[in-house]
């Protein structure tokens, strides 16, 4: 099978979500699959546990169901496939006017219904079909924005080693974010001519990137970069997958793969900023042309030592707060930055009042996305709140953290006030920290 190595440092990018699909693989398929590609479909057929055979096509997408399913069983069929192991789970939206005798609406609730889940429980590969991608969110989400049974099976049996692959709207569920509509004209120019970029949730199964599909066929660079840099979009690695062709996924290692006829286009949008104007204009967006230059491990660390690490556990940052006999307070921080950062980017001086801050009350050191506690105002926000607000050292931090969350920042804080109340706090997967003095009793962790 030809394939193509694309993304040497991509376990930079799906490490944070590794926990969630440990052995699983994901398939995923910029849409206009030729029924002849060998190589994307033996990959999907070849990443089955030997003990799971069950191929589990879910036509919830698409707009003719019944139609749908039938041609995607012939194209597996037509690569090996047994048709013994090929089941069609029932679940649709709307009716398939090719079929006169099943009405496939009536499929819509099927998410709970414990025989169509059965199919997903025992199935080795799950395969989602085109269509509209909002059909599938209304399918398997419930109505309170959680997961219906159904979709937890296939979460399960992702992290249980199954692959779960889809191809057009089957790959734009694939992320944690999603696309759901729109062109890059009406992207880039605020809806003013095309159609307007809309933004929703998607299903998660591909941590740490937005993946948008058809993608040099129906020219959206300029909506998936447009996307990448929306606030309310947490994602700034963005993923354009070209018709006929899969970015194969390992979540297991964090290694990826290209196979079929086009591309797939990385923007790293990390960096990136929108600048002012009355339609959008965006700088610092990167094209990766050589991932294994453009993600640089630092030295003497390889990719699969990194992939050993929580997320959580990869800043740099070096911290301290300390209260003498006296009852004078200290803070020190030194930032490392994070792994993978650009070559020759050791780390930062602190700002003080932000990365730390020492007086008479209280002292506090953070470690986290320097921009977002700088937005959150970071330590000298903490001595604020204690201050002037009243709360308590506790939920100060906590408070501090939340604005970092919301804007889109992780990281953690430690602080020690004059009465020797320490807190440690965190909103990343990890934080490494310790007490100790002649009052504690000595604490060291890690999550």
């Amino acid at each position: 099978m030809m394939r193509r190595w694309i993304l040497a440092g991509l376990a930079l990018l799906t490490s944070a979500g590794a926990a969630q699909a440990e052995g699983g693989t994901l398939v995923i398929v910029g849409g206009g699959l030729d029924p002849a590609n060998g190589d994307i479909y033996g990959a999907l057929l070849d990443a089955r546990p030997q003990i799971a055979s069950t191929i589990a096509i879910i036509p919830a997408a698409s707009g003719e169901a019944a139609a749908s399913a039938r041609s995607a069983t012939r194209a597996l069929e037509l690569h090996g496939a047994n048709p013994a192991d090929i089941v069609v789970v029932r679940l649709a939206l709307v009716d398939d006017p090719s079929s006169t005798d099943i009405d496939e609406a009536c499929w819509t609730g099927n998410a709970h219904d414990p025989a169509e889940i059965a199919v997903v429980e025992r199935a080795g590969a799950i395969w989602f079909l085109g269509g509209d991608q909002a059909r599938i969110i209304a399918t398997l989400k419930a109505k309170d924005g959680g997961d219906t049974p159904m979709l937890a099976a296939i979460r399960r049996r992702l992290a249980e080693g199954a692959v779960v692959g889809g191809t057009s709207a089957g790959a734009a569920i694939m992320s944690e974010g999603m696309i759901s509509q729109g062109d890059s004209m009406g992207a880039l120019l605020g809806g003013e001519f095309g159609e307007p970029l809309e933004l929703t949730r998607g299903l998660g199964f591909l941590p740490g990137a937005l993946v948008d599909q058809h993608f040099g066929e129906r020219a959206r660079l300029g909506r998936l970069a447009v996307a990448l840099t929306d606030p309310a979009q947490p994602q700034r690695i963005g993923l354009g997958i070209d018709e006929d062709t899969a970015l194969i996924v390992s979540l297991g290692n964090g290694r990826a793969t290209v196979a079929g006829s086009g591309y797939v286009t990385l923007l790293d949008a990390r960096a990136a900023r929108r600048t002012r104007g009355r339609r959008i204009g965006i700088e610092g967006l990167a094209l990766v042309q050589d991932s294994a230059a453009h993600y640089r491990l630092p030295v003497g660390v390889e990719a699969e030592e990194l992939l050993q690490l929580d997320s959580g556990l990869a800043h740099g940052t070096v911290g301290a707060v300390a209260l003498d006999r006296q009852g004078r307070l200290a803070a020190a921080t030194s930032t490392g930055g994070l792994f993978g950062k650009r070559a020759g980017r050791v780390g930062d001086t602190p700002l003080t009042g932000i990365g730390n801050w020492a007086d008479g009350d209280i002292a506090v050191s953070c470690t986290g996305i320097g921009e977002a506690f700088i937005y959150a105002g970071g330590a000298r926000d903490i001595v604020a709140r204690v201050a002037y607000g009243g709360a308590s050292l506790d939920d100060a931090c906590e408070a501090m953290l939340a604005t970092v969350a919301r804007l889109h920042g992780d990281g953690g804080v430690i602080a020690i006030d004059c009465s020797g109340a320490v807190t440690l706090k965190f909103n990343s997967p990890g934080m490494k920290r310790a007490v100790a003095g002649a009052n504690y009793q000595p604490f060291v962790a890690i999550i």
